[in-house]
């Protein structure tokens, strides 16, 4: 009943480097699920979610997808599909995918958590993404909602998942793992924490994190926060992403990370000690292409446009309204490209 207890996980990090959940992590994606009602779970290489809903969640169905083949010594076809997320391919053909796809026909309201290796390309699996919800539409022609999915991904990998799904937003949770020396909880961890955080196409209000860990709920926000994120006075929002509590510099208008001080020469913020005009900014335009120039100072972008750039994401920010979430009509203010 518990296969990852006594498989042991691959280890070639090129290839198929295999870490599992701990169990806090376990329990807080369970938790999210059950709070919106979810009772079919599709799981993209997360076979701790798929062992931990057959053995404790008797109401709730579950089908695993992953790469790894020996799962079929433990769980039926109906239970397991031999599967590449970064192509959509089922190994065993016809058969596997009409698996997936019986699984999916049924009325029950589905949750897709995918756990991706963070070393591969970010549009395939989005590729792979839209194919399940053309396929969830397909056999749910009535349903005018997405199939909701979580992503488990770094969050310095933000505005990459924000350009390939638009939709998504990253939750302020740091998901742990009991094989991974760095990503949990352990004296060897990063100080700051996992840098793993969850993406979601949910409401952010509705993903309730666990109180019991120090999360909390930001009112003026109107979602969860962990426990070193402060609210900025100034950005009107929770800044703080790697796990400390960013500062607001004035001379920036934004916040910063607090190792951060702002440099008059370089007329930035930058790490410090720094060598001033050591680390010059990317002139590269992501507007027209172009070497020389920045996308807001882009001659192509109207001049209405060219300080503040709209970019067109529905769920930026929330509001209640009427006991549901609905977006708000804010523009999402994009600055210049932070330097790592």
């Amino acid at each position: 009943m518990h296969p990852t207890e006594m498989l042991k996980p691959l280890e070639c990090d090129k290839r198929e480097a295999q870490y599992l959940f701990s169990r806090a992590s376990v329990k807080a994606l369970i938790n999210i699920a059950l709070h919106n009602n979810i009772n079919s779970v599709i799981c993209i290489g997360a076979p701790r979610i798929h062992e931990y809903i057959k053995t404790t969640q008797v109401d709730i169905r579950s089908i695993l997808l992953d790469l790894d083949k020996r799962y079929h010594m433990f769980y039926g076809p109906e239970d397991f599909c031999w599967f590449n997320s970064f192509n959509f391919h089922f190994f065993l053909g016809h058969s596997s995918e009409q698996s997936f796809m019986n699984f999916l026909r049924n009325d029950k309201k589905h949750l897709l958590i995918l756990d991706p290796p963070f070393g591969g390309r970010l549009e395939p699996l989005a590729h792979t993404l839209k194919n399940i919800q053309a396929l969830y539409k397909k056999l749910h022609p009535c349903s005018k909602n997405d199939l909701p999915v979580i992503l488990i991904y770094p969050y310095f990998l933000e505005q990459h998942v924000v350009t390939c799904l638009p939709t998504f937003n990253m939750i302020d949770y740091k998901i742990t793992y009991d094989n991974h020396p760095l990503f949990s909880q352990g004296a060897k961890a990063r100080k700051l924490g996992s840098p793993v955080r969850i993406f979601t196409n949910i409401c952010p209000e509705k993903v309730i994190l666990p109180f019991d860990e120090g999360y909390k709920f930001c009112e003026i926000c109107a979602y969860w926060v962990s426990p070193e994120n402060k609210h900025c006075d100034f950005c009107n929002k929770c800044t703080s992403k790697n796990g400390s509590t960013y500062v607001h510099c004035k001379k920036c208008q934004k916040c910063v990370k607090p190792t951060w001080k702002h440099c008059g020469k370089c007329k930035r913020c930058c790490l410090e000690p720094h060598t001033c005009a050591s680390i010059a900014p990317s002139l590269h335009c992501y507007h027209c292409g172009e070497k020389g120039h920045k996308k807001e100072d882009c001659k192509l972008i109207s001049q209405d446009d060219r300080n503040i750039l709209v970019v067109n994401i529905s769920n930026n920010s929330y509001k209640r309204k009427g006991g549901k979430c609905e977006a708000d009509n804010k523009k999402r203010k994009v600055g210049k490209r932070q330097l790592k």
